[in-house]
Formats: structure tokens, sequence, C-alpha cells
């Protein structure tokens, strides 16, 4: 039996595959192959494969792995095979979408989960990888999938966030527009401004809930002159994704 640490199989190399192997192990642009190129002139010096294994960085299950595949392959055998794994869907956009999501991903008034989603769409359709996708936007690549996966199944209106299935909500999305409309648009009789009280007596709604829905909308009747209702496209989206998430969080949300 063989010492742990004994040269294995003798490599003999000819003049030319050791030039070859020489230039491959000294070239700054072979990556992973010049290492390998290294490895195999060293065991063909002679060295056990513990010795090589330590001087090249590689285990001595690796470095038995292309001995062998140098041995059945010859250079050729040192190069990573390519891979077979599942091709990379394409996500094509349609040219009449294409302007306005580019106009989404550069918004500074959307939230920023859409303009991220935007992002998303407009780099898998250049033929980026899930990975260079999560990276460049800060998500991970189960949420890169999945917004790719919206978008192919729904276009643009899959990149809005869908309900939450938690609490049933106590006001709807009607109710908390309205609240925020005649807040903007009127004032109490007898009165310069609406107060949580005077709003909540004509709403129906409490005012601790009127409260934070002027705080999340950091409206302050007592301190304007005057108001102007929101021009914002998206603000009938805001009202929903953002009332419906502060004033019905989900059962298993932090307090």
């Amino acid at each position: 039996m063989a010492k742990r640490g004994s040269p294995k199989e003798m490599i003999k190399l000819t003049k030319t595959e050791r030039s070859k192997l020489e230039n491959l192990a000294a070239s700054s642009g072979a990556g992973p192959v010049a290492r390998r190129a290294e490895a195999i002139l060293l065991c063909a010096s002679g060295m056990t494969s513990t010795t090589v294994a330590q001087r090249v960085g590689l285990s001595e299950q690796s470095l038995c792995k292309w001995r062998k595949r140098y041995l059945g392959q010859r250079i050729d055998g040192l190069r990573d095979a390519p891979r077979t794994g599942r091709k990379r869907k394409d996500l094509a956009i349609p040219g009449d979408e294409l302007a306005e999501l580019v106009e989404w991903s550069k918004s500074r008034s959307l939230p920023g989960s859409i303009v991220n989603r935007a992002k998303i769409v407009l780099m898998a359709a250049e033929g980026r990888s899930n990975k260079d996708i999560a990276a460049a936007v800060g998500q991970s690549d189960s949420t890169v999938r999945k917004w790719k996966d919206r978008y192919r199944e729904c276009g643009m209106e899959g990149l809005h966030d869908e309900y939450s299935k938690g609490r049933p909500r106590t006001y709807g999305d009607e109710e908390v527009a309205r609240l925020l409309k005649k807040t903007l648009e009127s004032k109490p009789e007898g009165a310069t401004h609406w107060s949580c009280r005077t709003m909540a007596a004509e709403t129906g709604i409490s005012a601790a809930t009127v409260s934070r829905i002027w705080n999340l909308f950091e409206l302050k009747p007592h301190r304007r002159k005057g108001f102007k209702l929101s021009t914002d496209p998206f603000f009938v989206d805001k009202v929903v994704d953002i009332c419906g998430l502060y004033l019905n969080p989900p059962d298993n949300a932090p307090p």
C-alpha cells in the first residue's frame, strides 16, 4: 500500500506540453487554469500530492481530480466543462412599455419599491443574471425572480404589491381617500382648520386613526394656510399601500 503523500502515477510531459503548461501557469488571465497547470508541472517533477497541494493551494481531492483530467484529456482537461443547467428565459418588453419602465426606474416621486422593480425588469431584458441584478438593486435572488415572473404573467400591473392577508381592515381605501380629500379641500363649519376630533366626528373614523393617517402623509392642518389635492398619479396607490400596511398590519408584524 502506498504511503500517504507518496507520488501517484507519474505524469510524463512532452516538450510541447511542458511549454504550453508553463505559459498557462504564468498567464495572469488564465485564472484557476493557471493554478492547475502549475500543479501538473509540479506533479510531473516527481513531487508528492501532499506537497503539490500545499504549494498551489488545492485540496488533495481537487488535485487528484485535475491529475485524472489531465491524464485523460491533457491540457483541455484543465478547463472547466461548460455548464448545462437550465437556460435563462429571455424577458421581452413590448415597445409601448419600455419607455414607461425607463421613466419608472428613474423616478423620484414613485415608491422606491416600484423603482427597483422597474430596474429589475429592464436589467433582465438586457440578459443580466439574477445574481448581477440582485447585487445592483440590493435585493435577494429570490426577490428578483419573483418580480421577473410577475412581469411575465401580468405586465406592468404585476409590479404593484398584492394586498396582504393580515387582519381585516377596519377602514377601506375609499374611506381613507375621502378623509384625505376632505382634509385637503374643506374646512369645518365655524373653524379655520380641522382637528383630529372634529374630523373624527365628521367621518366616523377614530381620532387616533385620523392622527395616524395625517402623520403618514405629513398633513398638519393647524400649520397650513391652504391645501391642494396631490397631483401625484400614484396618490391613490400610495394611500392603499401605506395606509393599508400601517393601519392594519399583518398578524406577524412587529409592534
